[in-house]
C-alpha cells in the first residue's frame, strides 16, 4: 500500500508505504518541530518542509535537506522553486517515454502535476501500479511553460523520505556493461 497526501492544498507528501492497511490506520505528518521555515495550515497546525516526508523535494524553499530537484532561471538567476499541487490524473496503462524502456504489463498511473508559478514549469509525478506484480513505478517530467530558458541543475529520478527503522541498504557501485 502506498499513501499519498496533498498537505494544505499545495503539498505532496508521503503519508504510508508497507503492508495493507486500513485508511484510518494511515499515520498523519508530523508537525513543525524545525528551526527552518514553516507554513500554516487551514486548521492553524504548522509544518516545515524540513521535516515533511515529501513525495518530491527541490531546492530553496525551506527544506534543508538534499534535494531531488533543483532548477535555474537564466534571466533572474535564481534557483528557488515552489512546486505546488495542482490536479491528479489517473489513466489506465502508463505514459510512454520516448527513448527509454518500460514495462509492458495491465497497469494503472496517478499522475500529480504541480506547478511552480514563478519560472512557469510544470512537475508531473507519475506512480504507475501493477496489479499482478505489486509493484509501483516512479517517474517524472519536468517542462518549461515560460520563454524564459531554464537551466536544471538536479534532477534525480527519485526522491523517498522515509520513517525512522533498521533497513538493510544493498549498493551495487560500479560499472557494468
Amino acid at each position: 500500500m502506498y499513501a499519498i497526501g496533498i498537505l494544505n492544498k499545495k503539498v505532496p507528501i508521503h503519508l504510508y508505504y508497507g503492508k495493507k492497511i486500513k485508511e484510518n490506520e494511515i499515520p498523519l505528518p508530523d508537525k513543525c518541530r524545525a528551526f527552518s521555515p514553516y507554513f500554516e495550515c487551514e486548521s492553524g497546525e504548522t509544518y516545515s518542509c524540513d521535516n515533511l516526508k515529501q513525495e518530491f523535494s527541490f531546492y530553496g524553499y525551506g527544506d534543508l535537506r538534499a534535494t531531488a530537484l533543483r532548477v535555474l532561471d537564466l534571466k533572474s538567476g535564481s534557483d528557488v522553486t515552489n512546486y505546488t499541487f495542482k490536479k491528479a490524473n489517473i489513466f489506465s496503462g502508463r505514459k510512454e517515454l520516448s527513448g527509454l524502456p518500460f514495462a509492458e504489463a495491465e497497469c494503472e498511473t496517478l499522475e500529480l502535476v504541480c506547478e511552480d508559478k514563478v519560472t512557469r514549469s510544470e512537475l508531473r509525478l507519475y506512480y504507475t501500479v501493477f496489479y499482478e506484480t505489486d509493484v509501483i513505478s516512479r517517474y517524472f517530467t519536468l517542462e518549461n511553460k515560460s520563454e524564459t530558458d531554464l537551466k536544471i541543475l538536479k534532477a534525480m529520478s527519485i526522491s523517498l523520505d522515509l520513517p525512522t527503522a533498521d533497513y538493510d541498504l544493498i549498493s551495487l557501485r560500479g560499472r557494468y556493461p
